[in-house]
Parts: structure tokens; sequence; C-alpha cells
């Protein structure tokens, strides 16, 4: 199965970006297949104001941005670093004013929404020397298939982001914020210990 993931992150990082985005049109389509009834619902008792085509509309985008992160969690590690800087991009107003992220003078705090590209987070301290100089941890849920795990893991900690297991990396993650580091918490997951 490694070997599948290996060749897929290849195919999807070295193609022409045609096949990435066909890729992440079909894997898209396929969820919102899947779970266009649970995101409609979602999507109309949180816009009641808004109509049933702007639902789909807004569903089926957040459906692809879904598949647009599952798929470069897989090719990242085959994506170079003179590439990288080209396709991710930092908003400057994360590095300046009194909420910058690159304060090393106080523990932070991230809440991030893991469906919306949750990914990119990894690939900040490479992208931006200030941000480099912290330590970065997030809490994140291992996956079952150990191939699948041992690849996303990899992938994801490249550039120096560490991830901890939400079953016990609690405690690491608030002794890197008492440290004057940055912890990542993924705010849209489902948790059953609150």
């Amino acid at each position: 199965m490694y070997i599948l993931i290996a060749i897929y992150s290849w195919l999807l990082a070295k193609l022409p970006e045609v096949f990435a985005r066909m890729n992440t049109w079909f894997l898209g389509k396929c969820i919102w297949l899947l779970r266009r009834k649970i995101i409609l619902n979602n999507l109309q008792s949180a816009f009641p104001e808004k109509d049933n085509s702007w639902h789909k509309k807004i569903g089926k985008l957040s459906c692809q941005r879904t598949a647009e992160m599952s798929l470069f969690g897989i090719a990242s590690a085959n994506i170079s670093t003179q590439e990288l800087p080209r396709r991710i991009k930092i908003d400057p107003s994360i590095l300046t004013g009194g909420s910058r992220l690159n304060d090393a003078s106080k523990g932070t705090v991230c809440f991030v929404p893991h469906f919306s590209l949750m990914e990119m987070m990894t690939v900040v301290k490479f992208l931006d020397p200030s941000l480099a100089k912290r330590n970065w941890v997030t809490l994140y849920r291992p996956l079952d298939l150990a191939s699948a795990e041992n690849w996303i893991k990899k992938s994801r900690e490249r550039f120096g982001m560490k991830l901890v297991s939400r079953k016990e990396g609690f405690g690491q993650t608030m002794q890197t914020v008492r440290e004057g580091g940055i912890a990542c918490i993924l705010f849209d997951q489902n948790t059953h210990q609150g």
C-alpha cells in the first residue's frame, strides 16, 4: 500500500496540474455524493436565509476543498521546495500586529479550520524564517491504515511541524505553548473528550 501511495503522490506532484485538478474534481464529487444530505442540512441550519442553490454551491465547493486538502497531504512529499512558495502564500497579516505569529515572547494557540486546507499549515515554518524560529505542534487523529499514517505523518512533519496524537498529546501541546511555541487546534473535528 505504501508503494501505491508513493506512486500516486509522485503522479500528483509531477504530472501537469490538470491531472491533480481532475483528481480533485472526481474526489470532490464522490464526497458530495456520499455526504450531501449532512452537508445540506448543516448549511440550511447555519444559513437559513440563503436559498437551496446557494447551499448546493457552497456544499460542492466545500467538498472540492476537502479533496484538495487530502490530495495535497498525499502529494506534498513530492512537491519541491522550489515549487512550494509558488503554490502557497502566507497572508502578511499573520506577520504583523499584536496577534502576529512570529512573536516568540509568548505562547500561541491557533484555532484552525481543518476543512479549509489545514495541510498548508504544515509548510509555514518553511515559508517564513521568523516562523521557523518557533516550535509548532498540532493535535491530530492518527489514521487507521498504517501505511497511510506513515506517509501523511512524514509529509506533514517535513518542515518541522510536530504532530501529536489527540489521544495522548494534549500535555505535549500545552508544554509547547508554555515554552513560547505555537499549538494549532483543529476546531472543526469531532472529539469525545471536549
